[in-house]
Order: C-alpha cells, then structure tokens, then sequence
C-alpha cells in the first residue's frame, strides 16, 4: 500500500541522511521512524483476509554496556537502541530490517531472508555512519521452544564486527551467552513476561582489550 511505501522511504531517509552528514541519529528521529514504521506494518488482514501469511515480526531493544573500571582505564558508557523488522511474502521467504543507533553511530541494513524449519538466514547490505558507508551483513537465527541461537557478522567502511548469543529458556527465565566484537564474551540471565525481556551479562570479558564490561538491556516485541 502507499503507507507501507512512504514508511520505507521513511525510514531510510532518516538514516540515509544522517550518514550522509556523518552525524550522529537522534533518539527522538530514530522513535519516531519506529512508530511509523509499527503503524504502517501491524496489520495486514484487512489487504487480504483470504491468504494466510506469517504475522510481521518487530522488535525493539535497548542496552547498556559499561566498561569496568580497572588499573589501567576509567568508567566508560554506552546506549544504544536497535530494531529489527521482518515482512513475511510467504512462509519460506521474507525481507528483514536492521537498525543500530548510538550517539556516535548508526547504521540500517535490509536483505531476505530465508526461512529453513526452525532455522532462518538473511544476507543484507545497507550504510553506516563512516566516510566509506557501504555495509553488509551475514545472519543465522535458530529457534525452538527451548533453545535460542543468533549469529552475525558484518563488514564494510569501519571494519568487521561480530555477535553470537544462545539460551536456554526455563518457563519465563532463561539463561545462556553472548559474544560481541568490542564488549566481549560472558554469560546472560535474562526474565520474559508478556513479550517484554530484561537481561543481563553481568562480566563480559573483553579479550581486545583485556578488560571487563557488563551490559544490561530489554527487548520489546508487541
């Protein structure tokens, strides 16, 4: 429909901008895209109420990671939000979204995805925030009941950057790992409740720098 179109362009616009500039994304930009992006996409019955597709997936995540303090570096913070969006064309295929903001970078990057029983992978290509912007991206998603395990690996202007996670869910708790190029590797607790997740890797070991993070965060899916 011409909202979903100009939602899109929307949302690329916002990013595409701001790299362009090589500043950084606002956070009541990057809110605002998210809300129209979730108005435009929520519901698709009324379009056509004869075929059944998969529901559009949409998630919102916010976190923090802080750099403990050790003999050779201070206390260091940093928020970020990120988005993922998924629009089903059948059950097997459909395009994904990302989205990363900081207040020093941001990037979105878009691909299809293909869908493989419980397993899902999606090679994208998008811009960043670097004066060469042009950016791709490699992801690997398996899911069941019990077990959860995500995979990433990225490439372009600002150099290479990596993240893999796994949990295993126990009712609405779960516990499990999370590797991330620049935070480090160390194990996740995490509590669910109506599609809202709060988490936590409370010592991140970051073998770069030899040093110790912990990162808190929430994931929203409605």
């Amino acid at each position: 429909t011409l909202s979903k179109k100009v939602t899109g362009c929307l949302f690329y616009v916002t990013f595409l901008r701001r790299v362009r500039h090589e500043a950084p994304i606002e956070t009541g930009e990057f809110m605002l895209t998210i809300a129209l992006c979730l108005a435009a996409l929520a519901d698709d019955s009324s379009e056509n109420p004869v075929e059944t597709k998969p529901d559009t997936f949409f998630q919102l995540m916010a976190d923090t990671a802080v750099a403990l303090p050790n003999a050779s570096a201070d206390t260091e913070v940093e928020e970020r939000l990120l988005l993922v969006l998924e629009k089903p064309f059948t059950k097997k295929l459909s395009l994904s979204v990302f989205a990363e903001a900081t207040p020093k970078y941001g990037e979105i990057y878009a691909g299809p995805t293909l869908h493989v029983g419980n397993l899902a992978l999606t090679l994208s290509v998008g811009v960043e925030t670097d004066e060469f912007p042009l950016r791709g991206a490699l992801t690997a998603y398996f899911s069941n009941e019990r077990f959860t395990f995500f995979a990433c690996g990225e490439h372009g202007g600002s150099g290479p950057w990596y993240k893999s996670f796994g949990k295993v869910k126990f009712g609405s708790f779960s516990t499990g790992f999370l590797l991330e190029r620049f935070d480090g590797i160390g194990p996740t607790l995490a509590l669910e409740t109506h599609g809202l997740e709060a988490w936590v890797a409370p010592i991140m070991y970051d073998y770069e720098d030899n040093g110790l993070n912990l990162i808190a965060g929430i994931s929203w899916i409605p």
